[in-house]
């Protein structure tokens, strides 16, 4: 009987005694990832993160290589541009044929080239003279080196000449373009540069020793073919060799004589190209920047003629798109040309007043 007094009680605390629900799985969810969630999970988020990785740097690529394309093409063509607007104010325009190697159709009265008497002459296989013309050049050069202001306090020898800059104002100058191979020096990039060299006529105007000449002699039609620089050797100051500025980087360079058929010739026997054809001297190295000039005349019954010059440059911006350098997608070779005619005529007859 005592036994059974208890059991009212207990019926009741278990009848109160709610029981425990079963877990679901937003309950499991709040306990954790198991390890092999954790891992297809980290493995989903690492293949997605790679495709988008993947594809930046692609973007990237893509848009490195269009600028550096782009930017190849817009400084080769205001290279192109500095040059044609030095063109037209040329006097004379060498032709070819006295640059690299003598021909007697374009320079038949001279007995050595113009670059090996201004001491450029490197074997036409490193620095590559393309381009060489006389021009007039404004005096003073520079604000900082002006023109004597009275001739009477110079020396009795530089008295004329400083006359005559003063009246003329203006003094003759010989420019010279050249395609330098970039193989010996690591501070340029492209395959190529142009250079630009200069001899003018005057070393100074101000100093103790104005009016000191460059060279002797202005050349003259018909004279410019036999000019040379007659103060003497180039160790005066007709030497150019470490004259010379930088125009352009990234210039194309590839063996002329692996290429001859990319080499658009000059129209007619009219034109003389230079570098000389790779069939004339296959030294020359290079077809990524020439001209064609127009034989000036060297008759005296040629009368009224007007030189004009057509000037050929291709770029390179594989290496600045990060491309192999050995590569040649057309693209990435941008080919411009311009055609200039000199300012000055030749042989030309004055008219006649009735």
């Amino acid at each position: 009987m005592t036994t059974h007094r208890w059991y009212p009680l207990l019926r009741t605390l278990l009848l109160t005694q709610r029981p425990t629900p079963p877990q679901t799985a937003k309950n499991r969810a709040t306990q954790g990832f198991t390890v092999v969630e954790l891992l297809i999970g980290a493995f989903i988020g690492f293949m997605a993160l790679s495709g988008l990785l993947y594809l930046m740097t692609q973007v990237l690529q893509t848009e490195q290589r269009d600028v550096a394309r782009v930017e190849t093409q817009q400084e080769m063509s205001l290279a192109l541009n500095f040059i044609r607007e030095e063109l037209q104010e040329a006097i004379y325009v060498y032709p070819g044929g006295c640059l690299n190697t003598l021909v007697s159709s374009d320079c038949p009265a001279r007995t050595t080239t113009l670059n090996a008497g201004l001491g450029l002459a490197d074997n036409n296989v490193n620095n590559i003279p393309v381009l060489a013309f006389w021009k007039y050049e404004q005096l003073p050069y520079t604000a900082t080196d002006p023109l004597p202001a009275d001739c009477t306090t110079l020396p009795t020898s530089a008295q004329g000449e400083c006359t005559a800059a003063r009246v003329a104002r203006n003094a003759m100058t010989l420019v010279i373009y050249t395609l330098r191979r970039n193989n010996d020096t690591t501070l340029w990039r492209g395959p190529a540069r142009l250079i630009r060299y200069q001899l003018r006529k005057y070393a100074s105007l101000s100093t103790p020793t104005a009016m000191a000449t460059n060279y002797a002699n202005d050349p003259s039609d018909p004279n410019f073919l036999t000019w040379v620089c007659q103060n003497g050797t180039v160790s005066n100051g007709c030497n150019i060799a470490n004259n010379g500025s930088v125009l352009i980087d990234y210039v194309d360079f590839w063996p002329a004589q692996t290429s001859v058929t990319s080499t658009q010739p000059c129209v007619t026997n009219d034109y003389s190209r230079s570098p000389l054809n790779p069939a004339i001297n296959a030294s020359n190295g290079s077809d990524s920047f020439y001209a064609c000039i127009a034989r000036p005349p060297i008759q005296e019954t040629s009368i009224d003629f007007m030189q004009d010059v057509q000037v050929f440059l291709r770029g390179n911006a594989v290496t600045r798109a990060g491309l192999p350098a050995n590569s040649r997608p057309p693209s990435y070779l941008p080919n411009l040309d311009t055609r200039v005619q000199v300012r000055s005529a030749f042989r030309r007859t004055p008219p006649t007043l009735n």
